[in-house]
């Protein structure tokens, strides 16, 4: 391996990372920009191992987006319909949404994650009701569902605080939120 980090160009970065160097920026392009990912993914393996030793942890999932109504409009969006009704929208039904999991319950499925569009007529209730039928078919399953966008407009179009939306949904079996959108939270 020693003579492919080398030909890669990424001998002195290995050297780094066993010596417990933190690496710069100009390092980070290299990686980057390096086209031999089989150099890449050794030296990723092998600073996993250094951290972490032979813990390795694999997410089995299933994706739902349960509607693609959406009032956001954002620009680079193909995915959403603005309108109930326009052509390629669509709703799940809580049953539609439910056999989605069903389908696959019998494999090792270990999370349900969901992202939807900001639909405007939704009862608050759906949302609850879905994370908690999930649960019912299958109670061990990690729900990672509803961005932080999808929380501040639930929060809006429902008149609650975002720690009130939070609290309910987690009561309902929401364990985790996606990635992605939480700057809707900062200060701006």
């Amino acid at each position: 391996m020693h003579t492919r980090l080398a030909a890669a160009g990424l001998r002195d970065v290995a050297d780094k990372l066993e010596a417990g160097v933190r690496l710069q920026l100009e390092d980070g392009i290299r990686l980057f920009e390096c086209p031999d990912l089989i150099a890449l993914g050794w030296l990723a393996n092998r600073e996993r191992e250094r951290r972490h030793g032979q813990r390795t942890f694999f997410n089995h999932n299933i994706r739902l987006e349960a509607t693609n109504v959406c009032v956001a409009s954002c620009l680079f969006c193909a995915f959403a319909r603005l309108q109930p009704g326009a052509d390629g929208a669509y709703t799940m039904t809580l049953e539609e949404a439910w056999d989605k999991l069903r389908a696959r319950a019998d494999q090792t499925l270990t999370e349900v994650h969901v992202v939807n569009g900001l639909h405007p007529d939704l009862p608050w209730d759906y949302y609850l009701e879905l994370l908690r039928g999930f649960k019912r078919i299958k109670p061990t399953i990690h729900l990672k569902c509803f961005t932080a966008v999808e929380i501040a407009f639930f929060a809006d179009l429902y008149g609650k605080t975002d720690e009130q939306v939070l609290r309910e949904l987690m009561d309902a079996g929401l364990d985790s939120l996606p990635g992605g959108g939480a700057e809707v939270f900062a200060a701006r």
